[in-house]
């Protein structure tokens, strides 16, 4: 719900200085509105009396450095204080007085704001770019703002902007993508996690946080799903922060048949509602290790500082390879291949179950992605090859229940694709869908990002003629993602 104007015009007035003011109304356009307001102006003025700034003689003489007044002084350095616009006098002007008289009005005492009411106006601000600007307004917003219960009711409301790809390093959203100005605030960070221990391999992302595998043995370090892998590490790539987690106990290593592995796939979750003590550094990982016959899930959690005694086994899904993976609604989904089912795992009761899927729309294989849809329903977008070639789209349903209660997608809307590409799916991540563009003729490969709000579809970046494979990474800025382990 948005904040009346008269509830924001209190909150500014405890700014400290003009200064502040100055840069709260940089943070988002209702800011700017309020502040800029000259009721609100002539209410600033009397509890905050202008700075002195300099002499006037005939011109500005500033303060200067280190005097406090010499940053606001600066900003006046293409003002004519010398008044040419004056119209032509038969004497000449003389200025009379430069400083406009004292306010005699008295000042009341301002009561300072509660932590609570700051966090819930910040909460409405709209996005993580307006937010970084809100904390440079003033100390006290600063402090509000960079808190890790705040952070968590942010990433909630307002879940991190999709900025790039990680392949080494980020390949970053390119104007004049929505995520090309935060982007462009990672330029100076290591994601590729070099200081981290030789050998690593693999990793995911989630969270801020990257989960790596050790390089194989004997495979030339070369990344194979099938082989079981027993040791892992999670970094920190933004605050070049690592931690080496136990290695698989053999106890649960010697429950898998290493000759039926089919592959293996490891992965970060956030903390379990069973984890006592969980806060923002908390996290699981979980490994999962799909056998001709079985799946088998182990699960490490940070807060019982263990792997956890028994994995979970189920004895279904002979049919085909699980594939991409997606999360939504607090639980995982995996395509079962050349099967109108997806694999699902409740990441809060570490429970196993199965979706039917309709049949795809045409005969090659389902080219889909799971994300969020209102009311707490899964959403499923398909793409659509059409004959003619470059006129793909996308196919939107959602999930619901019949009379009976039995499972059904109903379909919602086409979505347009740019013409004359082949498209694959990248995957989801920051609000967004990516998608891999595969040009009909010698125009570089392309990336669109789907907007899943709106539906809007927009040019990501190009990779010329080198297709790129890796994570997606969202994160907020830089200053507003503090350490997370």
């Amino acid at each position: 719900m948005a904040l009346p104007d008269e509830l924001l015009e209190e909150i500014f007035l405890r700014l400290p200085a003009a200064a502040d003011l100055a840069r709260a109304s940089a943070a988002c356009v209702s800011f700017r509105r309020v502040i800029a307001g000259h009721p609100f102006l002539r209410r600033f003025r009397v509890l905050h009396p202008p700075p002195l700034l300099g002499i006037l003689c005939w011109d500005l003489t500033p303060a200067q450095p280190p005097h406090p007044s010499a940053a606001a002084a600066a900003t006046y350095a293409d003002a004519d204080f010398s008044c040419p616009f004056l119209p032509p006098s038969p004497g000449r002007w003389c200025r009379r007085d430069a400083v406009a008289p004292p306010n005699l009005i008295h000042r009341p005492a301002l009561m300072a704001l509660p932590d609570e009411l700051l966090e819930e106006i910040f909460l409405r601000l709209p996005a993580a770019a307006d937010l970084a600007r809100a904390s440079t307004a003033c100390v006290s917003f600063r402090r509000v703002i960079t808190g890790h219960p705040f952070l968590r009711r942010f990433r909630t409301l307002h879940p991190p902007s999709l900025l790039g790809i990680l392949c080494g390093g980020l390949i970053p959203a390119q104007p004049p993508h929505p995520s090309a100005a935060a982007a462009a605030t990672y330029a100076d960070a290591d994601l590729s996690c070099s200081f981290m221990p030789p050998p690593r391999d693999r990793w995911r992302h989630r969270d801020g946080r990257a989960l790596f595998s050790p390089a194989l043995e004997g495979i030339g370090g070369d990344y194979s799903p099938s082989h079981l892998v027993t040791e892992f590490a999670v970094c920190d790539p933004l605050h070049r922060r690592y931690l080496l987690l136990p290695a698989l106990p053999d106890l649960l290593v010697g429950q898998v048949h290493r000759p039926d592995i089919v592959d293996c796939e490891a992965f970060l979750a956030p903390p379990g509602p069973d984890d006592v003590g969980a806060d923002w550094s908390s996290f699981r990982v979980m490994y999962l290790v799909r056998c001709t016959a079985k799946l088998l899930l182990f699960v490490f959690s940070t807060c019982a500082g263990q792997w956890l005694a028994n994995p979970v086994t189920v004895d279904v899904f002979r049919c085909g390879a699980a594939l991409h993976r997606f999360y939504a609604h607090g639980c995982f989904y995996w395509e079962v291949f050349r099967s109108n089912k997806l694999l699902v795992l409740d990441a809060r009761r570490i429970e196993f179950s199965t979706v039917d899927l309709p049949p795809p729309p045409g005969p090659d294989v389902r080219k889909m992605a799971i994300v969020e849809a209102g009311g707490g329903r899964l959403g499923m977008l398909t793409i659509s090859e059409h004959p003619e070639p470059g006129a793909d789209h996308l196919l939107y349903a959602v999930q619901s229940k019949d009379v009976n209660g039995r499972n059904q997608w109903q379909s919602k809307s086409v979505i347009y694709l740019p013409e004359n590409y082949r498209y694959g799916i990248m995957g989801v991540a920051g609000g967004y869908l990516l998608l891999t563009g595969y040009p009909e003729d010698d125009m570089p490969i392309s990336y669109f990002s789907l907007n899943l709000q709106n539906f809007q579809v927009e040019c990501f970046c190009q990779t010329g003629d080198k297709v790129i494979f890796g994570d997606l990474y969202a994160d907020l800025p830089p200053s507003l993602s503090p350490p997370t382990l």
